[in-house]
């Protein structure tokens, strides 16, 4: 593979980019970090090789806000482990984009792989691997890298596979919510401003939400096995507990004037999961009580065997109060929740 036609696939990567989806579902451009330091002579691809006797630079003291630590993607959560520093091979990266994993002590890890031609005969892939150390300062976040390699790899062939460069980065750099109060970390590069998403459940949907007359909240007491009288209205239910956990509960009231048609509650409990602005939940329990509205004493219980992972995305409603949550795994679902104790 020519140097000419290596520099060409960099150039269009830098020109148009790759394309991925966000975890809100938008299409995305997500252009290269910056590629340098020593190349592969033309004609003469340089193998993945690990240098361990590389000298470890003299790095400042890390130091950022809280607000700052965390995982931050832009794109797919990556595999943070997808270059083995010790044996210098690249593994499946597992998505497209941008991910920063920037810890309390001010230690990073950045990856990113971008890729154009996907779906044809050349698949053309920039890959960009550093660790260092991190420090804030006012509104610039300087990244001073340990150890930084780059891969680039035209039509399945790689053409270099480079060390550095080890200079430090000064970013702008912003965390705030976006207009749909997702948590998000904006960095202005030389490419253009780019915003992360944070990986785990945002902090704003914790709590409880409910719909309807609020029928579903607390339907049922698992340490009691005791559940609410129905009050004759369908409703929805969910807190989603800091802890990873959930809980939610269903009131289905049926249609009809019948004083003494059946109501059906479902109670379930699972783990909760989050990154960005998707929502997954587990079930691992799932109980059900029909009972007639007019004698509670006519009434039958089950235990229903718990489904699959459901996958749901949220987002505040212009008022920034009201959560919506769409379920995107399997049929469309999507409810408007507003907050309860």
């Amino acid at each position: 593979m020519s140097w000419t036609l290596a520099v060409a696939v960099l150039a269009a990567v830098a020109l148009f980019g790759a394309t991925g989806v966000r975890a809100d579902g938008d299409t995305a451009i997500y252009l290269p970090m910056v590629v340098s330091g020593n190349q592969s002579a033309p004609n003469q691809p340089a193998p993945p090789q690990p240098t361990p006797n590389q000298p470890t630079p003299t790095l400042p003291r890390g130091s950022v806000p809280a607000k700052l630590v965390g995982t931050w993607f832009s794109g797919q959560l990556l595999n943070l482990t997808y270059y083995n520093r010790d044996t210098g091979v690249w593994g499946n990266a597992g998505g497209l984009g941008h991910m920063i994993v920037i810890a309390a002590d001010g230690s990073y890890t950045r990856v990113s792989h971008l890729e154009i031609g996907g779906g044809s005969t050349c698949v053309s892939s920039v890959d960009v691997y550093s660790a260092g150390v991190a420090r804030a300062e006012g509104n610039q976040l300087l990244l001073t890298p340990s150890y930084a390699r780059t891969r680039t790899v035209t039509c399945g062939t790689t053409v270099s596979d480079t060390e550095g460069p080890y200079d430090t980065a000064a970013i702008p750099w912003r965390v705030g919510e976006d207009e749909q109060r997702h948590t998000r970390l904006w960095l202005s590069e030389a490419q253009g401003e780019t915003a992360y998403y944070r990986d785990g459940v945002g902090p704003q949907v914790i709590g409880g939400w409910a719909t309807g007359d609020g029928g579903a909240v607390e339907l049922y007491d698992p340490a009691t096995g005791a559940w609410a009288d129905p009050t004759g209205a369908s409703s929805v239910w969910y807190n989603f507990g800091a802890d990873g956990s959930y809980r939610h509960g269903r009131v289905e009231a049926g249609y009809g004037g019948d004083p003494c048609r059946p109501i059906a509650m479902t109670y379930e409990a699972g783990t909760l999961e989050g990154s960005g602005s998707e929502l997954r939940l587990q079930p691992t329990a799932v109980l059900r009580h029909t009972v007639s509205l007019c004698d509670p004493t006519d009434f039958y219980d089950e235990a229903l065997a718990p489904g699959a992972q459901e996958r749901w995305t949220w987002l505040f409603a212009a008022d920034g109060e009201t959560l919506s949550i769409i379920r995107v795994s399997s049929g469309f679902q999507q409810h408007m929740l507003s907050r309860v104790p």
